[in-house]
């Protein structure tokens, strides 16, 4: 007899564990939130198919990020996945390359950015500029701002 337990909430630790076994990371929505799973899926070099409905998911996975609703899309794209290493692979490294964009110390450079005038050119051209160096943030804002 087959045994589930649910688990209604894990905390990061355990949840990043677990997630760190995944071969790949599926989550179809259509709503706006942090997108925390995607972030996560970034760092651990997970490829992850996903709707444009949230900024980390186009950023992180371009190549897995399907429209909202397009159930056929991710299927394609679930399934190049797992047949084709050298897509894997090329989602895998382009999310991790991406996902220093989205870390704590860059994130504040970026409200600093649009707090001290910066524009949202300003923060596009930082996004995809090998993996938003502090010194590209200090350039776009004039300032030379230490990361606390």
């Amino acid at each position: 007899e087959d045994h589930w337990d649910l688990i209604d909430e894990l905390d990061y630790y355990t949840a990043i564990k677990y997630l760190s076994k995944a071969f790949i990371a599926i989550h179809i929505y259509d709503f706006a939130v942090v997108g925390r799973l995607s972030i996560d899926c970034g760092w651990l070099g997970i490829p992850f198919v996903s709707t444009n409905s949230q900024a980390p998911n186009r950023g992180l996975f371009p190549y897995t990020t399907v429209r909202d609703y397009d159930t056929t899309d991710a299927t394609y794209k679930t399934v190049e996945l797992f047949s084709n290493p050298s897509f894997y692979y090329k989602c895998a490294e382009t999310a991790m390359r991406q996902a220093p964009f989205y870390s704590t110390p860059n994130t504040k450079l970026r409200i600093l950015v649009l707090l001290n005038g910066g524009t949202q050119f300003d923060i596009e051209r930082l996004t995809y500029n090998n993996g938003c160096r502090y010194s590209d943030f200090r350039y776009a804002i004039g300032k030379n701002y230490s990361v606390v």
